[in-house]
């Protein structure tokens, strides 16, 4: 900012010195149009930049009201912001929430694009695609998942409010 700041000074004070230059080899009738040129010149730049500038306002719509379900929508679908850590130094608990997230996101945008289906399907094919898993790599996966419970802290971080405890006999 003070490097802007500088420039424009800089560039002030040689226009300064030009036009000094010029007012004292010229007639006051010749600095009174240099002067008037100057002055529609910038009205003129003024002016586009002003049009360029609601133009591009107009272009972009404006959200007048968020309601509460947006924001709750909104909330639920974010992923939180995982520490920056290398995945080695992450411990198996902090590898399998972050899994759980993931493959929690993941069921819950799907619901949401299509109402009445279940995601659960999509994004385990999403995270076994991605790391590379066999099925019963993904069944056991999914089972630590539950009876450590990783889907409830997952979901607890997310601020989704499901329960997946399963009921035993």
């Amino acid at each position: 900012m003070m490097g802007l700041f500088l420039a424009i000074l800089i560039i002030i004070l040689l226009i300064l010195f030009v036009l000094k230059i010029i007012f004292e080899h010229t007639d006051f009738q010749t600095w009174l149009n240099i002067l008037i040129v100057t002055v529609i010149l910038f009205t003129v730049i003024l002016s586009i930049y002003i049009v360029l500038s609601k133009v591009h306002t107009a272009g972009t719509p404006a959200k007048t009201q968020v309601t509460k379900e947006e924001t709750l929508d909104k909330k639920s679908t974010k992923p939180r912001a995982i520490p920056q850590k290398d995945i080695a130094e992450m411990t198996d608990e902090e590898l399998s929430i972050m899994l759980a997230e993931k493959y929690l996101t993941l069921k819950t945008e799907y619901e949401k694009e299509h109402e009445g289906e279940d995601g659960a399907d999509y994004a385990k094919q999403q995270i076994m695609n991605e790391y590379d898993l066999l099925e019963e790599e993904w069944e056991a996966l999914y089972d630590k998942f539950v009876q450590n419970g990783y889907l409830d802290k997952a979901a607890k971080n997310l601020n989704l409010g499901i329960d997946y405890l399963i009921k035993t006999k």
